[in-house]
């Protein structure tokens, strides 16, 4: 699991605004490493602003 993300199945309250969508990425794969690094990667090439 990446650092600082919530684990699976961890409860968190809804809001209901878009908000509650900012903080989900969804990966499926079959190694957990290989997962890991490809979203970690994603995470540090993207730009996440709200305005």
């Amino acid at each position: 699991m990446i650092s600082g993300h919530r684990k699976a199945g961890e409860e968190y309250p809804l809001y209901r605004f878009d908000c509650d969508h900012l903080s989900v990425l969804p990966a499926t794969g079959t190694n957990v490493h290989r997962i890991e690094r490809a979203v970690a990667a994603f995470l540090a090439a993207q730009r996440w602003e709200i305005t």
